[in-house]
């Protein structure tokens, strides 16, 4: 096990630093203090041929140039995916945040978790390595109330596992929903689809959006449709645009309810052989399938193509604060925030 730190670039100039975290199988993560970000994931295959698995860019310069709204491999707070015109109430108190997408909120406004230099410190053990990513958020910032106090920690096993684990504090009532947003691509080629890509998840329903990507409100039984994956199946059918909810974005957007305890979702690829295992403590995962990205991006030198990549962003269903049937994204005082997702990497 080993961990490495090199300079990646600079923000507002400060240093931006890259951890390697590898293990004694050819796994490494490498994270960078901005954004609290996953840029890459390598693994041996089937072939024995190390390649990364995420989507992500070769330099820092591109992670802050304007047109990058991607938000590859960051993690997102205070709160992931759209809040309704930027709006809630909580405790008889309502909340105007900063919108920044059609009128709504986007993973916590401008200048948020993903936008912002972490403070890091790293961990060692006999089988495992860490990079502990902190910053405190001022009450107020980009609307929300409660100084909030976060760390995210990526834990790479010797099992091949990066566990990402989230502790949260607050000094006043506050919304708290956070994820990572890392794309996922098993075959180590960018510019390739992921439609052959094999999902299982145990979901009986999905949150319906509208035209905005805007939870409804309503959940949606999974029978019959192309989000049902209880059954090992081909992320294609989401392209078919045979159901009003893919056709509205060219794919999926959407989260999907877990229907048991035991949350976990498996993602393979038939000739690199990975299959990656995600387990999480979250009642849901936001599935994106990198809809309408066709050359908005370049990607090792090539223009990105639709559908580059695939999401499994566990959280609460976003907008929950403003749903009574979505969970509960209330953070209190006296409470602490803890939540754990894990993905597993294996080739054969």
């Amino acid at each position: 096990m080993e961990i490495k730190q090199e300079i990646f670039g600079h923000f507002q100039k400060q240093p931006v630093t890259l951890f390697t975290l590898s293990n004694d199988h050819g796994v490494e993560a490498r994270l960078m203090d901005y954004g609290a970000t996953l840029v890459k994931f390598i693994a041996p295959d089937k072939h024995n041929r190390r390649k990364n698995i995420v989507l992500g860019f070769e330099t820092f310069d591109e992670y802050i140039q304007p047109a990058n709204d991607a938000y590859f491999g960051a993690t997102i707070g205070r709160n992931a995916g759209r809040i309704a015109r930027g709006q809630f109430e909580l405790d008889g108190i309502v909340y105007q945040t900063t919108k920044n997408n059609n009128g709504n909120t986007l993973h916590g406004g401008e200048n948020a978790f993903n936008s912002t230099l972490w403070q890091a410190e790293t961990a060692e053990t006999e089988d495992a390595v860490s990079v502990i990513f902190s910053a405190v958020f001022p009450d107020g910032e980009n609307g929300f109330p409660g100084t909030l106090s976060v760390s995210v920690t990526y834990t790479l096993t010797n099992g091949n596992s990066l566990h990402i684990d989230y502790h949260a504090t607050t000094d006043k009532a506050t919304i708290f929903l956070p994820t990572n947003h890392t794309y996922f691509n098993l075959h180590g080629d960018m510019q390739t689809s992921v439609a052959d890509h094999v999902l299982q998840l145990a979901c009986d329903s999905i949150a319906a959006i509208d035209d905005l990507c805007l939870p409804t409100g309503e959940l949606l039984p999974v029978d019959g449709t192309p989000f049902d994956f209880r059954k090992a199946d081909t992320l294609a059918k989401a392209f078919a645009l045979d159901h009003p909810q893919t056709e509205l974005v060219g794919g999926f957007d959407h989260p999907f309810v877990f229907s048991q305890t035991d949350n976990q979702a498996t993602l393979s690829e038939a000739e690199s052989g990975y299959t990656l295992t995600m387990s999480t403590t979250e009642p849901a995962v936001v599935i994106y399938t990198c809809n309408g990205m066709a050359d908005k991006f370049m990607l090792n030198g090539a223009p990105a193509v639709d559908h580059a990549g695939v999401t499994l962003e566990t959280q609460i269903i976003p907008d929950a604060i403003n749903h009574d049937n979505f969970g509960n994204c209330i953070l209190r005082p006296e409470e602490v925030y803890e939540s754990r997702t894990t993905f597993t990497i294996t080739a054969d």
